[in-house]
């Protein structure tokens, strides 16, 4: 019986270790998708909480791990214990490449905008997750040339606001010079000039409110 047992117990490890590729296919495919189902109403019988820890036994690649996480918003935490090491690497790289996506979607977004800032903490994000999928031997070319696209932006958007702190400096000065009895072309020219350095300034993220109040006041003395 003792032998029949650890035959049994060899053979059903075998058939995991030889599947674990495509095991979420084959529960696919074996419940014509009802195991997801089943999983979800699963996760919301068990009504997780923020701030807890599920200890997922027989976790396959995961699945029910990232539902919990999922509903508690990725505030607590999770430990998967599988018997089979395919089924747990597999599972670490579903959820590398899952938060690749993610971090590629908010990068999309941000690359485009002049917030140096919130592109800044996505680039370490990004890079971060770079690295641990590299560790995992998961493909991060696309990701690596976004990530050097997001250093080339910084770049850029860095030399703008020089470009425009020098630029709004230079009206600044020209601006201060004049005077109620200044030839009302100067006046327009130097109007012109300051209301084209707010615009730069602006478009690089520099807040000029006061700057925008002196073209006003300069439109009126034109």
């Amino acid at each position: 019986m003792k032998t029949y047992h650890k035959n049994k117990e060899r053979v059903v490890t075998k058939v995991f270790q030889d599947v674990f590729s495509k095991y979420d296919l084959m529960n696919d495919l074996m419940s014509l998708g009802i195991h997801r189902l089943w999983k979800k109403n699963f996760i919301h019988w068990l009504n997780p909480q923020k701030n807890t820890t599920l200890i997922d036994v027989g976790s396959g690649t995961g699945d029910i791990a990232k539902l919990y996480l999922n509903k508690i918003n990725y505030k607590g935490s999770v430990c998967c214990v599988d018997k089979n090491k395919g089924m747990l690497d597999l599972n670490k790289k579903i959820d590398c490449t899952d938060e690749l996506n993610k971090v590629l979607k908010i990068a999309v977004e941000v690359i485009t905008g002049v917030d140096s800032q919130s592109i800044e903490e996505t680039l370490n994000t990004l890079q971060t997750v770079i690295e641990r999928a590299d560790t995992l031997g998961l493909q991060t070319d696309k990701y690596q040339v976004l990530s050097n696209e997001m250093k080339t932006t910084l770049e850029r958007l860095a030399q703008e606001k020089v470009a425009a702190q020098e630029a709004l400096s230079a009206a600044r000065l020209q601006e201060q010079v004049l005077s109620e009895d200044s030839d009302p072309a100067m006046i327009e020219e130097t109007r012109d000039a300051l209301l084209d350095a707010v615009h730069q300034a602006d478009s690089s993220g520099i807040d000029v409110p006061e700057d925008q109040v002196k073209v006003d006041q300069l439109d009126e003395m034109a």
